[in-house]
C-alpha cells in the first residue's frame, strides 16, 4: 500500500505545450526525495497539452472546454490526496 502523499502539486494548463513536459520532469525529480503527488489539470487545451502531461505518467484530469483557472484549481483540490496543496504555473522552468 502506497502512503498517502505529503503534498499535492496542482498545475493548471491550458495549451502548455511548449513547457509541461520539462516543468513536469523537474518535479518528479523532487518528489523522489519526497513524497508529492503532481495533478495535471487540463483546461480544455487545443494543443498537446493534454498527450505530454500524460506521457510524463503523472495524473491528469481534463476539462471538455476551458473553464478558467479557478474551475481548473477546483478539480485540483477535489482530487487532491494530501492534506496540503501548493499551487504551480505550468510555464516555470528553472534554466
Amino acid at each position: 500500500m502506497t502512503a498517502k502523499p505529503n503534498v499535492t502539486i496542482i498545475i493548471p494548463a491550458y495549451n502548455e505545450e511548449e513547457g509541461i513536459a520539462d516543468v513536469i520532469t523537474q518535479l518528479q525529480e523532487l518528489s523522489e526525495k519526497e513524497n508529492y503527488e503532481i495533478l495535471v489539470i487540463d483546461d480544455g487545451s487545443t494543443d498537446n497539452t493534454h498527450k505530454l502531461a500524460t506521457d510524463t505518467g503523472v495524473k491528469v484530469f481534463r476539462h471538455p472546454y476551458n473553464k478558467g483557472y479557478g474551475a481548473a484549481l477546483k478539480t485540483g483540490v477535489r482530487n487532491a490526496e494530501a492534506d496540503f496543496v501548493l499551487f504551480m504555473n505550468a510555464d516555470i522552468l528553472n534554466e
